[in-house]
């Protein structure tokens, strides 16, 4: 398990890589801040890692806009007070 307890920021979660990389970081164990537009998308992705060792949280956010990467980072370190 060498990402439990581990704390990642996975953008374009909501489909495709991003997706399959934040459930496969949570069901390691991680705590995984999932960003993406479609909010939705992400609210499903937590629904099924709900019996995972780790934990996704969503955050609708898009990652060309400064200002929400600002916002990314700042929510990390409020949830899980570091990123790994």
């Amino acid at each position: 398990m060498k990402l439990l307890g581990k704390v990642a920021i996975v953008t374009g979660a909501s489909s495709g890589i991003g997706k399959s990389i934040a459930l496969m970081y949570a069901k390691e164990g991680a705590k995984v801040l999932a960003v993406a537009r479609r909010k939705e998308r992400l609210d499903e992705i937590v629904e099924l890692s709900k019996n995972f060792k780790g934990q996704i949280v969503a955050l609708q956010g898009d990652v060309s806009v400064k200002e929400q990467n600002i916002n990314i980072i700042d929510k990390a370190i409020e949830l899980f007070g570091r990123i790994d």
